[in-house]
């Protein structure tokens, strides 16, 4: 499987770059209800959680010193 991921004759990249994606601003900024959970990607290895009421950026990767 491995041998196929790296060497296969599959497209490996996209035809046509992807987007551009439209971000709903007034959804962003509505209040997320307290037994809500709200995921938005942010991109790459970024997203803002929204869960409880309360909203926080989570990225993936190794802490900041």
């Amino acid at each position: 499987m491995l041998k196929r991921l790296l060497f296969g004759k599959e497209e490996q990249e996209p035809k046509a770059p992807p987007g551009p994606f439209r971000t709903d601003v007034a959804a962003l900024a509505a209040p997320v209800l307290a037994a809500a959970l709200r995921v938005t990607w942010l991109g790459h290895s970024r997203v803002l959680l929204e869960l409880g009421g309360y909203r926080t950026e989570v990225a993936a990767g190794p802490p900041l010193a």
